[in-house]
């Protein structure tokens, strides 16, 4: 099991989860609360991903200091895990500014586009 650090800080377990189920009823994929290494040993997460390219699946938890961090084993599914590792804290960015939009403009609207490892925000004011 790996654990990668990312630069993605000042979030919640609340906000992290709020942002994963977003993605999800986006893009599909079941959510998880566990995974599964190599050799079978369970590691608990605060959410993850699982998908049919991404059985294993990734996960992602709030460290002590706000900070993201992002669990799994890669093994078995490298392509869609290199994938998801850089996708989800891209969308989890977007969906941090796009709430911190509608709190600035309640009347904007927003169109959120999900491209391989990037996420498309438009905001319409």
């Amino acid at each position: 099991m790996s654990v990668y650090k990312t630069t993605i800080s000042n979030i919640t377990k609340a906000f992290l989860v709020q942002a994963v189920n977003s993605f999800v009823k986006s893009q599909g994929g079941q959510i998880i609360t566990s995974l599964t290494a190599y050799g079978g040993a369970k590691h608990d997460i605060d959410i993850g991903i699982k998908n049919q390219n991404l059985p294993n699946g990734i996960g992602f938890s709030v460290n002590s200091k706000g900070e993201l961090e992002i669990k799994g084993d890669s093994w078995m599914q490298n392509q869609e895990f290199d994938r998801m590792r850089t996708l989800i804290p891209n969308y989890i960015k977007a969906y941090k500014a796009t709430i911190n939009a509608k709190a600035q403009h309640p009347t904007a609207t927003f169109n959120v586009q999900v491209q391989q490892k990037q996420v498309l925000l438009e905001v319409c004011y």
